[in-house]
C-alpha cells in the first residue's frame, strides 16, 4: 500500500504461487495481504505495478482469491503475484491509549475499506516521503469496515493523563414500599495533555477505557467512535503547542435502607449529611417513635413472662418440700402454709397471663399501625 493524501493504494501480493488460487491468506500480507512496501520508490511506481492478477469473492466467513491466469514457476524459483490492487481511505493519526507505559503515542493510520474486497490480515509496512516509517500487524478488514492500526512510536508528541475524583454525593432520595433509596453519583475527570514538539501539526486519537457502570457526563465531549471497551476521542495538536482533552465520567450508585430496621442515630446522620429532606426526617422520626412503642410493649411482655417463670420455679420447690413432710403437727401447719402460698401464686399466674394477652393485643395493634405508616409513606426528592 502507498500513501496518497487521505487515500491509500492497497497492493496485495502472494509469494510462492503456482497455478490456482487460495482462500483469504498469503504471506507478506497486511491489509488484504498487502503492504506499504519499503521497496516502492513512490506512488507512481506503485500504480505502475500493473493490474491485479487475481479476482476475489466472499466465501462464507472467508474470502477467496482466484488467479486469473496460471503462473508457471521453474524449479527453485518463486514469484510475487499481485492479488488485489485498489484505493481505500486512510487518515494519518497519532494513537495513545496509556497501555504502553510510555508518554509517547504511536504513529497510526485510521483506515476505512471503501473497496468491495476483503483485505486479509497480516503484516504491513509504511512509507512516508519515500522513506520507511514503520510496520505492524492487522486483522482482516471487510468492505465498509473501519480500522485503526499503529506502526511506529511518535517521537514528536508527549502525552500525560491526570485523574481527579470528586466526593460522592447524593442526587436523589426516594422512600417507597418500606425502603429508603439514596441515588448518588461518583464523578471522575481525566485530563489528557498533549505537547507537540514537532514542526508539523498532529491529529491525535486518544483511546479512553469504556468501563462498565460508568457513563460520559452530560455536556462532556462526544467521542469520535466507540470501539470494544474503549472510547476514541479526536484531538488536534498544533505545531509546537499544547492541547488538552478533558473526559468527564459519572457512575450512578443506589443504596437501600429498610425503614423497619432504621434507628434514630441513622436518621440523625442522614440529616447531618444532608442526604434526606426535612419532610423525610420528620416522617422517619414518627416511624422510629412508633417502633419504640412496639418495642416497649414487647419488653413488657418479656418481663411478665419472666415473672411467670420465677413463680413456676418457686412452685416446683414448694411441691418438693411438701413431699418431704411426715405428718407431725408442725409439718401439717407448714403444709397448710405451702398450700396457701401455692394458691396465691396460681392467682398471680392467672393475672400475669391475662396481662400478657392484653399486652400482646396492644403490641399487635401498635405493630399494625407501624406497618401501615411504613407502607403508606411515599416521598421522593431531588437533592
Amino acid at each position: 500500500m502507498v500513501a496518497d493524501g487521505n487515500r491509500l493504494r492497497a497492493v496485495a501480493k502472494r509469494p510462492h504461487v503456482g497455478a490456482g488460487g487460495g482462500i483469504g491468506s498469503g504471506s507478506g500480507g497486511g491489509i488484504g495481504g498487502g503492504t506499504f512496501r519499503a521497496g516502492v520508490a513512490n506512488l507512481d511506481e506503485a500504480r505502475a505495478m500493473g493490474e491485479a492478477a487475481a479476482s476475489g469473492q466472499e466465501l462464507g466467513d472467508l474470502f477467496e482469491y482466484k488467479l486469473k491466469d496460471p503462473v508457471t514457476l521453474k524449479k527453485n524459483q518463486s514469484a510475487l503475484v499481485p492479488i488485489a490492487q485498489t484505493e481505500i481511505e486512510a487518515e494519518k493519526v497519532s494513537l495513545w491509549n496509556g497501555t504502553t507505559g510510555s508518554g509517547r503515542p504511536l504513529r497510526g493510520l485510521w483506515l476505512k475499506n471503501t473497496s468491495p474486497l476483503t483485505f486479509d490480515g497480516g503484516s504491513f509496512s509504511v512509507l512516508e516521503n519515500e522513506v520507511f516509517a514503520g510496520e505492524g500487524l492487522t486483522d482482516p478488514i471487510k468492505p465498509g469496515e473501519r480500522r485503526l492500526i499503529s506502526y511506529a512510536t511518535d517521537l514528536g508528541l508527549l502525552v500525560e493523563a491526570q485523574k481527579n475524583n470528586q466526593p460522592q454525593h447524593v442526587t436523589r432520595v426516594k422512600i417507597s414500599k418500606g425502603v429508603l433509596t439514596q441515588v448518588s453519583e461518583l464523578h471522575e475527570r481525566t485530563l489528557y495533555t498533549a505537547r507537540n514538539q514537532d514542526d508539523a501539526a498532529r491529529t491525535m486519537v486518544i483511546e479512553h477505557p469504556a468501563r462498565a457502570d460508568w457513563q460520559l457526563a452530560k455536556g462532556a465531549k462526544e467521542p469520535e467512535e466507540k470501539a470494544s471497551g474503549e472510547y476514541r476521542f479526536r484531538l488536534e495538536v498544533p505545531s509546537k503547542a499544547t492541547a488538552t482533552l478533558p473526559v468527564e465520567e459519572v457512575r450512578t450508585l443506589a443504596t437501600n435502607y429498610q425503614l423497619s430496621a432504621m434507628e434514630e442515630g441513622q436518621i440523625g446522620l442522614f440529616v447531618k449529611q444532608g442526604t434526606i429532606t426535612g419532610e423525610m426526617a420528620e416522617a422517619l422520626k414518627r416511624i422510629t417513635a412508633q417502633k419504640t412503642v412496639v418495642a416497649n410493649l414487647e419488653e413488657e411482655m418479656e418481663n411478665r413472662q419472666k415473672d411467670i417463670d420465677r413463680i413456676v420455679e418457686d412452685q416446683g420447690r414448694l411441691r418438693e418440700n411438701m413431699k418431704a413432710l411426715r405428718g407431725s403437727a408442725e409439718e401439717k401447719a407448714l403444709l397448710q402454709r405451702y398450700t396457701r402460698q401455692l394458691d396465691d401464686q396460681e392467682t398471680q399466674l392467672e393475672a400475669l397471663r391475662k396481662k400478657i394477652q392484653e399486652t400482646e393485643a396492644q403490641r399487635d395493634t401498635a405493630n399494625a399501625q407501624l406497618e401501615k405508616m411504613i407502607g403508606d409513606l411515599q416521598i421522593e426528592a431531588v437533592m
